[in-house]
């Protein structure tokens, strides 16, 4: 069941014998991010997998990461109708003896190089190139409060919903925070939509059409959610009120039991080993495991030889 920041936070209040202080709240907010970002390391790269955009610059060789990147998985360069994969260099070395190498201007770039704020292409671009960048995404940091006020009106295969006495805008709902319908209670009541985009104060658009039944002036949740496959979802916040209790509350036990909850989802368990334990964190990194590629084939492909590279003219046409 998908839970928002709001709930991680209240299941933190619930597990430290209702410590709702601000210095409490304020650390359960930290750890709780801290711990989405240990979760999300551990899992395979498809969880994290996204991809960006980018245009070249004539002779410029240099380009900033995307700020909530992780590494490059892959980086590919579109000239004309044709794209180019690029190889990665691993070696600092092998990317100083790269760009001693003279190359005719106008060579089709080869090869990228990942440094720790930005990457290279090489040979360097000649020209304005479309290109797309692969890369592991960092949990994104939570800090906003669950959205409730007013009501809205959502239409069956529609994207658009709409809002009264709603404001949607200054950060209320933004893209890629989540949207359902919420009960009396104020719990989810129907399945979560991402959030493509806010129009104006009672106007939002979901980046999916809205697959239940139409209605009108209903309550709802517009809310953060963690980047984890929903099973996970409430382990952030059991990593949190074990970092709480072993340093805020200084109880060793509880640090410990709430930490075998994190790792193996038995409060006793001390176990790492995924045949022994049931849940937690140790059981969904291996249930969430890359699928084996053991039997699938690798193909060798011809490499084209530098010293081809550089007599090769690039046409955007």
């Amino acid at each position: 069941m998908r839970q928002t920041f709001t709930d991680l936070i209240s299941l933190c209040q619930n597990s430290s014998g209702k410590d709702t202080s601000t210095a409490s709240q304020t650390f359960f907010k930290q750890r709780i991010n801290a711990r989405a970002e240990q979760i999300l390391s551990l899992l395979p790269s498809r969880f994290s997998e996204t991809e960006r955009t980018f245009s070249t610059v004539a002779n410029q060789q240099y380009y900033h990461l995307p700020p909530t990147a992780k590494g490059i998985k892959s980086l590919m360069v579109t000239i004309g109708s044709v794209d180019y994969l690029l190889n990665p260099v691993f070696s600092y070395s092998e990317w100083r003896r790269l760009n001693a190498i003279e190359f005719q201007a106008g060579a089709i770039p080869t090869k990228y190089f990942t440094r720790q704020r930005d990457f290279g292409i090489w040979p360097i671009p000649q020209g304005v190139y479309t290109s797309t960048i692969v890369y592991n995404l960092r949990a994104g940091g939570m800090t906003k409060s669950d959205y409730i006020t007013g009501t809205v009106t959502v239409t069956e295969n529609n994207q658009t919903v709409e809002g009264s006495g709603t404001t949607w805008t200054g950060g209320n709902a933004a893209a890629e925070m989540w949207f359902s319908l919420a009960d009396s209670n104020g719990e989810s009541k129907g399945d979560w939509y991402r959030i493509s985009g806010v129009t104006d104060a009672d106007t939002l658009t979901l980046e999916s059409f809205y697959e239940e039944t139409t209605a009108a002036t209903q309550n709802y949740i517009i809310g953060e959610s963690p980047e984890l496959p929903e099973d996970l979802h409430e382990l952030p916040a059991y990593g949190a009120v074990a970092d709480y209790y072993a340093s805020f509350r200084q109880d060793l036990t509880k640090a410990q039991g709430w930490n075998n909850m994190f790792w193996s989802g038995d409060w006793s368990q001390t176990s790492r080993d995924p045949d022994i334990v049931a849940g937690g964190l140790v059981k969904g990194v291996q249930r969430y495991e890359d699928r084996d590629e053991s039997q699938l084939i690798n193909r060798s492909y011809r490499q084209t030889a530098e010293s081809q590279v550089f007599a090769t003219d690039l046409s955007a046409s």
